[in-house]
């Protein structure tokens, strides 16, 4: 009889070392399946402080900046019928105004639905900017960072109030997520449609993104991939233009911007820059500075994720340098362009939280102390509330039919009142006045158009040229606001 060989103490430990070895990567493979069915709930703790730090704007009754206006009384405008590009002046991509609609529309009708985008653009960019997060620190670690992007006062800024940036930044960011996370077939064509729409939205702070995704899949010698998402970008650019005549799409959302001067004094950007993230970010600032210390003194962190092609570790460096890059030297930050920096903070605290430089436990205590700082210290996310002087305009306003434009050097004033402005003047921005896409001339043929009803010269920006009044314009009891008679 022969009898099986008994174990001996070495191969014992042997065979149960393959066991657990194996065991392991069952475990492994099936924590992947439990992470992805468990975790849902980190997103939606994202999407939610992101949420909430956007409905305080979401209620205000007033625009809380110039652009807004604008972008507030040009979605007006398409609502009773008249065309971007066309009747309307759009300095922003051909996508923005649509969405815009559309999102004022799912809002039921509500005026201040087209910030509904914007909370969504916010949701939308922090947990794109997770899933990122989630290739170069620990769940815990990415959720948390995740946190702090969408409370972040700059995001705040450019997603809360109706502006571009942010949702430029969400379509960007979720292209670069898809192609960080998955290999899929149809993962090259999404990742370009995404970032076709950034493209279509505002095109010059995406372009870092846009570089990174090329590089990410030239360094993967994915050559078919890279080619797709080009194509499939560049299709949907061309898509959304077609409606509103690519000729007037360039002309408005491409020469435009060309025209202006985009001259930057390097040192007195950064000194801009610095003080917006002082003023607006200093959490991010001081976990950076924190992350970057401990990193120093302490190197990597045992807890971080295992390497992977997907996400090469130099992205977070190089994404960080190309976006200095372009805030610096081609992007005013100052005088009301302080949103731009949302472009710099994800990044930003990527790349020195890369790694989990900073112990899971003491990032979640630094980011519940930095979100309570910004909702009690940042006045931008509580809103600001309309003044004693416009709530006595919009009521003057208010008193003038509603089929009757109105030129106002400030449109947020008529969006506030229920009017419509002229389509000729909805964008008076210093920049349409430089480049010439708006004169004196168009201006005062605006004033004797037969329909207009009133003009309101509130914010200087008409008084850079000469305007005449046309002599049956009478003041009122506010300086700088003028009715007409029979009105």
């Amino acid at each position: 009889m022969v009898h099986p060989q008994l174990p001996t103490k070495n191969n014992f430990f042997e065979i149960h070392r393959v066991r657990a070895t194996n065991s392991g990567t069952i475990a492994a493979n099936r924590g992947e399946l439990i992470r992805s069915k468990t975790t849902w709930w980190h997103p939606a703790l994202i999407g939610i402080a992101a949420a909430v730090f956007r409905l305080p704007i979401w209620l205000t009754t007033i625009h809380q900046t110039f652009d807004e206006g604008v972008f507030l009384a040009s979605n007006d405008l398409v609502r009773a019928g008249f065309t971007p590009f066309g009747d309307v002046f759009s300095s922003q991509g051909p996508l923005f105004l649509p969405m815009i609609r559309a999102s004022q529309w799912l809002s039921f009708g509500d005026p201040r639905g087209g910030r509904t985008l914007m909370v969504v653009a916010g949701l939308g960019f922090s947990v794109a900017f997770y899933f990122i997060a989630r290739k170069y620190m620990t769940d815990v670690s990415a959720l948390v960072v995740s946190l702090l992007v969408a409370t972040s006062g700059s995001g705040v800024l450019a997603a809360g109030p109706i502006q571009s940036d942010g949702l430029a930044l969400a379509f960007s960011v979720a292209a670069l997520a898809i192609l960080l996370n998955r290999t899929d077939w149809w993962a090259s064509g999404a990742a370009g449609v995404s970032l076709g729409a950034a493209l279509a939205v505002k095109s010059l702070h995406v372009i870092p993104i846009v570089a990174l995704i090329a590089i990410v899949l030239a360094s993967r010698k994915a050559w078919r991939d890279l080619v797709t998402t080009g194509l499939t970008a560049a299709t949907t650019v061309v898509l959304v233009s077609i409606p509103f005549g690519l000729a007037a799409v360039w002309n408005e959302y491409v020469m435009f911007h060309l025209a202006k001067d985009n001259t930057v004094p390097l040192l007195d950007n950064v000194s801009e820059g610095w003080r917006g993230l002082w003023q607006l970010d200093l959490p991010v600032v001081v976990i950076a500075a924190i992350a970057f210390i401990y990193r120093l003194s302490r190197g990597r962190s045992r807890e971080t994720p295992g390497p992977s092609h997907l996400a090469p570790h130099w992205l977070p460096l190089l994404w960080l340098l190309f976006t200095l890059t372009l805030l610096t030297g081609f992007t005013p930050i100052g005088a009301g362009f302080s949103r731009a920096l949302i472009f710099l903070v994800p990044v930003l605290l990527l790349t020195f939280l890369a790694n989990n430089s900073v112990p899971t436990f003491a990032l979640g205590v630094l980011v519940v102390g930095a979100v309570v700082w910004q909702a009690t210290t940042v006045g931008v996310i509580r809103g600001n509330d309309a003044s004693q002087q416009q709530n006595e305009m919009i009521e003057i306003l208010t008193h003038i039919p509603d089929t009757r434009p109105i030129v106002s050097d400030d449109p947020g004033i008529v969006w506030a009142s229920g009017q419509l402005s002229h389509p000729e003047t909805v964008d008076p921005s210093f920049a349409r006045f430089k480049t010439g896409y708006l004169t004196s001339e168009d201006v005062e043929l605006s004033l004797l158009d037969p329909a207009t009803c009133a003009y309101l010269a509130l914010t200087g920006r008409f008084e850079t040229t000469t305007i005449r009044v046309p002599a049956d314009y009478a003041a009122t009891s506010i300086p700088g606001v003028f009715v007409r008679s029979g009105c």
